[in-house]
C-alpha cells in the first residue's frame, strides 16, 4: 500500500455541466508518469486549495457560462481510496484567462473521510515546510500529486481526526 497526497482546486457551479474533477487522481497530461506507483487500495489525502481558475463551459444551448470555483478550504478535506487505476483519459479545460489545460484522470476513489481537517498551516508544519507555502507547485515534477511515507501519513491521519470537519 502507497500513500499520497493530491492537491485540488475547490468545487465549481455544477448546476448544468458536473464536475468531474472533484474526486479522483488527475495530473496534467505531461505528467503521468508521477502516478507509477499508485495502485488500488492506496491512500490518498486530498488537499483543497482557497481558489481555482474559472472554466468556461458550453451549455446545452449553445451559450458560453463562466464558472467560478467556490471558496476553498485551504487544507486536506478528505482521505480517498484508490478504486482504479486508469490509463490517464485525458479531458481538456478552457479557463477564462485565456489559458487551458490537459487533465488526465489517472485513478478513481471511493470511501472519502471526510469526517477530519488539516489546515494548510498544520500541514505544512507536518510535511517540514515554511508558514509561508501555499502548496503551489506541490509535488513531484510539480504535478500536485506527492507519494508520502508511513510515518508522514500516520502525523497527517491523527491531525486529520482530531479536528472538526469542514465540508
Amino acid at each position: 500500500m502507497n500513500y499520497w497526497i493530491t492537491t485540488h482546486w475547490p468545487p465549481r457551479d455544477f448546476s448544468f455541466h458536473p464536475d468531474p474533477f472533484y474526486y479522483g487522481v488527475w495530473v496534467q497530461d505531461k505528467l503521468q508518469h508521477v502516478t507509477a506507483n499508485m495502485q488500488p487500495g492506496d491512500l490518498v489525502f486530498k488537499y483543497e486549495s482557497s481558489t481555482g481558475r474559472s472554466l468556461q463551459v458550453q451549455k446545452p444551448d449553445g451559450i458560453i457560462a463562466i464558472q467560478k470555483c467556490h471558496r476553498g478550504h485551504m487544507g486536506i478535506v478528505a482521505i480517498m481510496i484508490v478504486e482504479s487505476v486508469l490509463n490517464g483519459n485525458q479531458d481538456t479545460e478552457e479557463y477564462t484567462d485565456g489559458t487551458n489545460a490537459s487533465w488526465c484522470k489517472m485513478a478513481t476513489a471511493k470511501g472519502h473521510d471526510t469526517n477530519g481537517f488539516v489546515s494548510l498551516a498544520q500541514l505544512n508544519s507536518l510535511l517540514g515546510f515554511g508558514p509561508k507555502n501555499r502548496m503551489r507547485g506541490f509535488g513531484t515534477a510539480h504535478s500536485g500529486l506527492k507519494q508520502i511515507d508511513k510515518p508522514t501519513y500516520d502525523r497527517i491521519y491523527a491531525a486529520f481526526k482530531s479536528n472538526k470537519s469542514v465540508v
